[in-house]
């Protein structure tokens, strides 16, 4: 009797998960590396690309706009550098220069001007803006109320205004010329002002710095409040009645001081620091 040997089913070779795994990761983080390249890539020539356009579609503007009448001019700006001056001319003009988004407003509506900015865009993020202008007025609004506010840019502005607001909340703001009432809120940036025969003045800023010089005839009354920020108030050299109150900060007085003089002066500093000085 013969007797057949049978080997038995050769057992195939176990599969290791954890061994696919191995093999896997390596892909999975090369495969994320290159979209991450390539998320750079475009994100690079994304940045490039919008300002070009954004330069490509930059536009130059002029209008004229009668203003007999005019009382009052409003400005509300942002992102611009405005420059406001009074020339001899017949009508007020806007010469702007270079921006890329929508359409200033300049107008008159009874006897009130209004000048502003077209409104922030996507665009403004990545280099748009609203360019340089020029805001041309008649000397014959010569005293004229103005209300000036900056959300952003520069404003420089030179002449002779009425009650004169300035209301900057990020920038700058210079003013040169005479008015016959000032009201100055600076929430932060820089203002620069230097204004004569101001008969009451009123300036505020909060963590911002404002320097204010009013010369030719000493003014009635003058308040400033300091909040986290810094004032520098200079005035004719006069005698006035000085009242200050600080919680935290300082005041510096240099100006020639009596209880009951006719001209006043109050400054209250919660944080910060107020210098008063004469000519």
């Amino acid at each position: 009797m013969t007797t057949h040997f049978v080997p038995p089913e050769a057992t195939p070779p176990s599969t290791d998960p954890s061994g696919q795994g191995h093999r896997t990761a390596p892909r999975v983080i090369a495969l994320l590396t290159a979209a991450l390249g390539v998320a750079v890539v475009v994100g690079t020539v994304a940045a490039a690309a919008v300002p070009t356009v954004a330069a490509a579609a930059a536009r130059d503007e002029e209008r004229s706009v009668a203003v007999g009448g005019v009382s009052n001019v409003t400005i509300d700006v942002d992102a611009v550098m405005l420059t406001v001056v009074f020339d001899d001319v017949t009508e007020a003009s806007l010469d702007v220069r270079e921006f890329t988004r929508g359409s200033w407003t300049f107008e008159r509506n009874g006897s009130a001007l209004r000048v502003a900015t077209p409104r922030s865009s996507m665009l403004s993020w990545f280099g748009g803006g609203n360019g340089r202008a020029t805001l041309t007025l008649p000397d014959d609004l010569a005293g004229v109320d103005t209300a000036v506010t900056v959300a952003g840019g520069s404003v420089d502005a030179s002449g002779d205004f009425g009650d004169l607001g300035l209301t900057l909340a990020a920038g700058r703001v210079a003013v040169r010329g005479t008015a016959e009432t000032l009201t100055a809120d600076i929430d932060a940036g820089r203002g620069e002002i230097d204004l004569a025969n101001v008969s009451t003045a009123a300036l505020s800023t909060e963590a911002g710095e404002l320097i204010t010089r009013l010369g030719g005839t000493a003014p009635d009354a003058v308040t400033a409040s300091v909040s986290a920020g810094s004032v520098e108030l200079t005035l004719p050299d006069e005698v006035y009645d000085v009242t200050t109150g600080v919680s935290a900060g300082g005041v510096d007085n240099r100006l020639r001081t009596q209880p009951g003089s006719t001209r006043t002066v109050y400054v209250q500093v919660d944080a910060g620091n107020a210098l008063l000085t004469a000519d």
